[in-house]
């Protein structure tokens, strides 16, 4: 008696501030999700063009193209629907729902497959290896992600963050990394990716089941009384979520011991890069091999490494240390390191002298 006082008296506290689905505001949500999850028309034209633009986004290193490939996913919905369901017990919803998601997702691999087969020697970009950097991280968005498509799905006055849910969601990107890492023949990089992907996909259901128990749209007021297929979905499910933890937290424990996935260098300003220009041009048999600073203020720093044919004396090094630091505007650390290097004149003919030497260092012009 006293744990149903308990237990009532923590769904009343729950209810004062979480607000609660009544039985029209349920049904229309059924029909909602039952309209939207239908293997139509519309639903593959989208299915498409998605992976589609993510497959070019990707290739082209695009994040803005892939962030719309995100934005026209039409996966929010048979992902919304499998929740409900799940949570509904209404098993009908629950397999539509999951055999159109099933449909999706094999079309849109199959997408992103042909364009990597028509691009078979294109370099895979940053955007792409990001993909199978998937760690315990992933997961949390993926739950948070989850909870709030939910709550959005079941108040209309929210449902403009949809948007926002499909961008953190990220369900596109990784089935196209798939798919173009399938047609390339890189399986590390289609088990990370699907990894990542499966991970998307258990936990957005799992958050967003629990939003929508928060919410009280479960028919069952028992366990007694929750069907036995909607109970094993659910532990299912539920052990999912811990097996993927574990590779996702090796993965996590990994990137820490090796660093932030980041460029070693940023790019340097373009005074910087005219003033060591000018200041090459001054001198002859020398060219910029690396030119850029090594962080962010306060800890910036400019790395310059020059090839030179002969050692630079120091007074020389003093006159280009201050010229940068006059186009940077400040005082800021600079590193300027020669290499040395044997010279060849471009017009040098190898028979004339046998002994291997090496051609011109890469210049900017």
């Amino acid at each position: 008696m006293q744990k149903e006082l308990n237990e009532k008296t923590w769904k009343d506290r729950l209810g004062q501030w979480m607000p609660q689905l009544e039985r029209p505001e349920r049904q229309v949500m059924v029909d909602r999700f039952n309209a939207a999850n239908h293997w139509n028309a519309d639903f593959v034209i989208m299915m498409i063009l998605s992976p589609a633009l993510a497959a070019l986004g990707l290739l082209q290193n695009s994040i803005p193209v892939v962030i719309g490939a995100m934005l026209v996913s039409p996966l929010i919905s048979p992902l919304g629907g499998s929740a409900f369901g799940l949570v509904q017990c209404n098993f009908k919803l629950f397999r539509q729902s999951m055999k159109v998601l099933t449909y999706g997702v094999a079309m849109s691999i199959g997408i992103a497959f042909l364009f990597g087969l028509l691009m078979p020697y294109h370099e895979l970009t940053l955007e792409i290896e990001a993909r199978g950097e998937a760690n315990l991280l992933d997961l949390g968005v993926a739950l948070i992600s989850g909870m709030i498509a939910a709550y959005a799905l079941a108040r209309p006055s929210v449902a403009v963050t949809l948007s926002g849910v499909a961008i953190a969601a990220a369900l596109v990107p990784p089935m196209a990394v798939v798919g173009i890492a399938l047609s390339h023949g890189r399986m590390y990089l289609v088990l990370a990716a699907g990894l990542l992907f499966v991970t998307n996909i258990v936990a957005i259901i799992l958050g967003a089941a629990s939003t929508f128990m928060c919410l009280r749209v479960q028919r069952s007021k028992t366990q007694a009384d929750t069907p036995r297929w909607a109970v094993r979905v659910m532990m299912a499910m539920s052990l999912g979520v811990v097996l993927l933890a574990l590779p996702l937290g090796g993965a996590m424990y990994k990137q820490a011991g090796r660093g932030q996935v980041r460029p070693m260098m940023y790019p340097a300003s373009q005074g910087v890069r005219a003033a060591v220009l000018d200041w090459i041009a001054q001198h002859e048999n020398m060219s910029i091999l690396i030119l850029g600073r090594a962080s962010h203020e306060p800890e910036s720093a400019i790395y310059l490494y020059i090839a030179c044919a002969q050692p630079i004396s120091a007074s020389e090094v003093a006159d280009l240390i201050e010229n940068i630091q006059t186009a940077y505007g400040s005082k800021v650390s600079v590193r300027v390191v020669p290499v040395q290097t044997a010279w060849m004149p471009q017009d040098h003919d190898p028979d004339e002298e046998p002994d291997l030497r090496l051609e011109d260092p890469p210049g900017l012009e």
